[in-house]
Parts: C-alpha cells; structure tokens; sequence
C-alpha cells in the first residue's frame, strides 16, 4: 500500500507541475486525488498483465486496465486536464507548425553534415553524412573541377581526401586557413 501511496504522490505532483490547478474546488480535489490513484493501480496492474501466465487473469486485468483507462479520461477531460490545456491552449497553427519543423531540421543537418572544401582554391565542393562518422576509416576522396578562369581553360584540378573522423573534430569540415569566416550558419 505504501509504493501506491507514494506512486499516487508523485501523480499528483505531475499534475501540479504540468497544469494550472489553483481554481480546483474540494470537489474537483477529491476527483484529482481518484485520477492518481487510477494511474497508480493502472501500472500495478499492467505490471500483473507482463507477470500473468494464466488467460483467464490476463483477460480480467485487462478489462480491468480498460475500464480504468476510461474512467481516467473522463476525469481528465472533466478537470480540463488534457494534452490540450497542458500546452495551454496555444494549439499550434500550421505556419507556426511548419516553421518549428524548418529550424529543428535545420539544426539538425547542421549537426550531422559536414562541409568538404577544396583546400586550394577554397570552394565548397560537397556537404556529406556519414552514417557512421566515428568509424576512423571513413574518408571521402575528391577532385575538385573548379574553372578558374575559363577563357585559358584553368581548372583548380587538386585531388585530395578527407576523413569523417577529421570532418568530425573541425566542427564537421575540413578546416584550411582562414576557413572560419565561411562556416555554415
């Protein structure tokens, strides 16, 4: 009874850090402290179902886990405590939506791409993912076919090869003299 109890508390505490709850009436208390207790025996009881071997106690546990499943529900959408009122009502438009989507995927290729320069003539010649860039045998071999100048058919032409381990511990490019200034933003 004692891990319930304390299982029960720590629910309650979740819901107080989550949620707004200072205009609860006693009655709406009362119905707080029912939906700890429902969660509280809900992981009991799943922790039964893993246990149980016997079909017949797998299929009262688990009518018994639905029905508190759905009285927890009702609770919550009667105290205004769902996914909804945790984020506040500021249920995110599509442009807001869409825009948090573009910044997470941009600092994400940020962190797993990596920027191949031509040491000689300086030109960004291809961004490369390394599905598994601690491996030290990765590397990468390029030649660069910059024009230089191409009414005297000037090709930069310089061939070299760059690692991912390398890519990796110069924040994710091959680093050359005065490469600082042209990171990726």
């Amino acid at each position: 009874m004692g891990s319930v109890y304390k299982r029960m508390q720590e629910v309650l505490n979740s819901f107080k850090r989550d949620y707004d709850l200072s205009d609860m009436n006693a009655n709406d208390e009362l119905l707080l402290d029912n939906l700890a207790r429902i969660f509280a025996r809900l992981e009991t009881i799943e922790v039964r179902i893993d246990k149980s071997d016997s079909v017949s106690d797998l299929d009262r546990l688990t009518r018994i886990a639905e029905r508190l499943r759905g009285d927890a529900s009702r609770i919550q959408n009667d105290l205004s405590i769902t996914r909804r009122q945790r984020k506040g009502e500021k249920e995110e438009d599509l442009v807001t939506y869409i825009t948090d989507i573009k910044i997470r995927a941009k600092k994400m290729l940020n962190e797993r791409l990596s920027y191949v320069y031509c040491p000689k003539c300086k030109m960004l010649l291809a961004t490369v993912w390394f599905l598994y860039p601690d491996e030290k045998r990765n590397a990468v071999r390029i030649k660069c076919g910059r024009v230089i100048d191409s009414d005297e058919g000037i090709i930069c032409n310089h061939d070299f090869a760059v690692t991912s381990q390398e890519l990796k511990e110069n924040k994710n490019m091959n680093l050359f003299e005065g490469s600082e200034e042209i990171l990726p933003t």
